[in-house]
């Protein structure tokens, strides 16, 4: 099974180990599955160095497209556990641990607090992480030969045939088995789902913001 995932970022890299885990394997003498994560900006392994190095004094486009940090809840870190507990820990290793949100008014006034925290007997707190930082921790479990830094223009996907995968440029168009979304708010894959064969303007559900 040929199986492309477009968009390298944190739940792209994600899913592909959940895939490399949980997926059953074809019975002989079928081939091994192939995987390919597409991404349109560099995804590689040392991205992480080049950014923090003396010399880099700007954001890079890949910054800025993963954003700055976020919050991982008890939930999504025993998922993390239960996918790769050396990656578990080297997540942990990288952020801090956090017990409450709290809710500030704009002069610092405190409107009010949620526990973050399990109830078990050992209990387990919520992460704060860079975006970055989760990535690249994340990173270094994909090897390098699934990874294509290419943008993908166009996805088909019609009823009763395999999706197929265009690429910006001159590159020759592919034929898949299974494709999975992680690109993002602009997801070209989502526009895929929700156009008709053929339409290339507008998408019948954009985001919309509220």
């Amino acid at each position: 099974m040929k199986v492309v995932i477009v968009g390298g970022g944190i739940s792209g890299l994600v899913s592909y180990l959940f895939l490399k885990k949980h997926l059953p394997n074809p019975a002989p003498p079928a081939d091994a599955h192939e995987f390919f994560i597409y991404g349109s900006h560099d995804a590689s392994r040392n991205l992480e160095r080049r950014l923090h190095s003396k010399d880099a004094l700007q954001q890079t486009t890949n910054t800025i497209a993963i954003g700055g940090g976020l919050g991982l809840g008890p939930n999504g870190l025993k998922v993390i556990k239960r996918l790769d507990e050396s990656l578990f820990h080297e997540i942990v290793r990288s952020g801090h641990s956090i017990t409450q949100w709290k809710m500030l008014a704009a002069r610092g006034w405190e409107l009010g607090s949620v526990a973050i925290q399990t109830e078990e007997v050992l209990p387990m707190n919520s992460l704060m992480i860079g975006r970055q930082t989760l990535w690249h921790c994340i990173r270094e479990h994909v090897p390098d030969a699934v990874i294509v830094q290419k943008k993908i223009s166009r996805v088909v996907a019609a009823a009763g045939k395999r999706p197929s995968i265009s690429f910006a440029g001159d590159t020759p168009g592919m034929d898949c088995d299974l494709v999975l979304g992680c690109d993002g708010l602009r997801s070209i894959v989502r526009k895929a789902i929700f156009s008709d064969v053929g339409e290339e303007s507008t998408e019948r559900y954009p985001p919309r913001y509220e």
